[in-house]
């Protein structure tokens, strides 16, 4: 007999990156952001910083023009694979330029270098500070077009999922030269709904495992959700349900995608004591099934009645545990498909 708890954990590896904030730390430069403009920089003392939130841009992209007397310029661009190029000129030095990479979704650092922070401030802010607490304030002078701005971010979108997977996009094709990789592509498109989710949608893990039968890549995603964000068995499956079949909308609006395999984990505990990580649920779709599927008129379907979303799924699977502790034991088997 298997008994599904959900008890504290304090694995946490599994939480939502949330989408890029109204404030966004970066971690770079190291102590070279500060110093390179001497001692005549203007410095805030630790604490006193007052940062607005409100309307801050979603990329370091474009001018910046420092707000003390230092003549201190800022030129960043986005560069591939979620990279930036900032160009620094302090004075009458000779330019610098670093390229920062993304570290997770709201930090980015120059490799090695984990020492100081920008921060987006507003709409037209940014302040770097260094972690002993003194900081120089940057003005925008310029901002890239809407265009450049959603490539930057695609970019960022697309570097984040495939550092979450340990895959560097190489392969060639787009332009410039390369091409994100297919797993990358359909992470960097899951963003499913959160109406009915009682616990934080956790970042996926991503895999394309093979070819599938009658064409396509064979995709398989699954999360994580931490026992102790899961208030009982049936808002799980109220939560999850609904939440998959926008996880497979995402997944299928890449074209090279045949099958998809979402499976959402969580922590169980046996008549023995013995914990572990299992799929407490397992549901897979065809690329033809997709295509019979409105994707919005079937999210509000499930969002009321769960079992639909397994009645027409091309085969699934619900832990033992799960099933007998929800409604769905009165309603579908543990184990079906069509």
């Amino acid at each position: 007999m298997i008994i599904a708890t959900f008890g504290p954990s304090t694995d946490r590896a599994g939480k939502a990156i949330e989408v890029v904030g109204a404030v966004i730390a970066m971690a770079v430069f190291a102590a070279f952001a500060l110093t390179a403009c001497g001692a005549a920089a203007e410095v805030t003392p630790p604490g006193t910083s007052s940062t607005a939130t409100t309307g801050a841009p979603h990329t370091l992209v474009g001018d910046w023009k420092a707000d003390s007397s230092v003549r201190s310029t800022l030129h960043i661009e986005a560069r591939k694979n979620g990279a930036y190029a900032v160009t620094w000129k302090s004075g009458g030095r000779k330019p610098v330029t670093l390229i920062v990479k993304r570290k997770r979704h709201d930090v980015y650092a120059v490799p090695g270098d984990h020492e100081s922070v920008f921060t987006l401030v507003g709409a037209k802010g940014l302040e770097i500070s260094s972690k002993t607490g003194e900081s120089l304030s940057f003005t925008r002078t310029s901002r890239a077009t809407k265009k450049d701005l959603a490539a930057a971010q695609e970019q960022e979108a697309i570097a984040e999922a495939n550092a979450l997977l340990g895959e560097t996009d190489s392969s060639s094709g787009s332009p410039g030269g390369s091409r994100p990789s297919l797993a990358g592509r359909v992470a960097a498109n899951l963003n499913p709904r959160t109406d009915y989710t009682s616990f934080d949608i956790p970042t996926p893990k991503v895999r394309v495992t093979g070819p599938a039968y009658g064409g396509g890549k064979i995709v398989s995603i699954s999360y994580y959700v931490s026992g102790d964000e899961i208030f009982n068995e049936n808002a799980f499956v109220d939560g999850v349900s609904p939440a998959t079949v926008d996880v497979m909308a995402g997944a299928f609006s890449q074209p090279d995608v045949g099958i998809v395999d979402v499976a959402w984990k969580t922590d169980f505990t046996d008549a023995y004591g013995k914990s572990s990580k299992d799929a407490a649920f397992q549901i897979r779709w065809k690329r033809k099934t997709f295509k019979k599927v409105d994707i919005n008129g079937l999210f509000s379907r499930v969002a009321t009645s769960p079992e639909d979303l397994y009645l027409i799924s091309d085969w699934y699977s619900i832990h033992p545990a799960i099933w007998k502790a929800t409604h769905l034991k009165d309603q579908i088997p543990v184990i079906g498909g069509i």
